[in-house]
């Protein structure tokens, strides 16, 4: 029971390490200074040893060999690839700037999936069965846990809208609903 929760509590991390990674593009550090600029590359450098530790248990976990390391390192490689960072509009873009820009974004995000659905699929082709239900296993889990953020961050987002315009009803940029 303890390798479970172990394990579990590994693949958690290692699902909210891809998720921030995703994620990412600098927004949560807006501040251009210089302080903030180095401790967001202080906290890039620990998140990224962290995923790397997290795959290497990871890969401990699944038992990959030798002759499996190639698509593995491979398969690691797309995970711990970071996106490229795209300049946001500023205060005062068009609407049709806007949506280039999340069109833009969304296209480099299914491009990233793509490259890691590839390297899944010849990663999984190598493994042997009991390692194949072992990797599909983290698979599941990892897509619960996305599931689980996606259900409580629409909820704080709902709540938070609605205080927003509440609180906001009076100010002319708030749209009424």
């Amino acid at each position: 029971m303890k390798i479970k929760s172990v394990f579990s509590r590994l693949v958690a991390t290692a699902a909210i390490g891809v998720a921030i990674a995703s994620n990412c593009s600098g927004s949560a550090f807006a501040a251009d200074t210089s302080a903030s600029q180095t401790m967001r590359q202080e906290w890039m450098k620990h998140h990224e040893e962290m995923r790397a530790e997290h795959l290497k248990k990871m890969a401990a976990h699944i038992g990959i060999n030798a002759s499996q390391d190639a698509d593995w390192q491979a398969y690691t490689a797309v995970l711990m690839t970071r996106p490229t960072p795209a300049a946001h509009p500023d205060a005062t873009a068009d609407a049709a700037t806007i949506a280039r820009f999340h069109a833009d974004m969304a296209a480099e995000h299914a491009k990233r999936l793509a490259a890691l659905a590839d390297a899944t699929s010849k990663l999984q082709a190598s493994l042997s069965v009991e390692q194949r239900k072992k990797f599909d296993e983290i698979a599941h889990h990892m897509m619960a846990m996305h599931e689980h953020r996606r259900w409580h961050h629409g909820w704080h987002h709902h709540h938070h809208r609605d205080w927003h315009q509440d609180s906001h009803a009076d100010h002319p940029s708030t749209p009424a609903n």
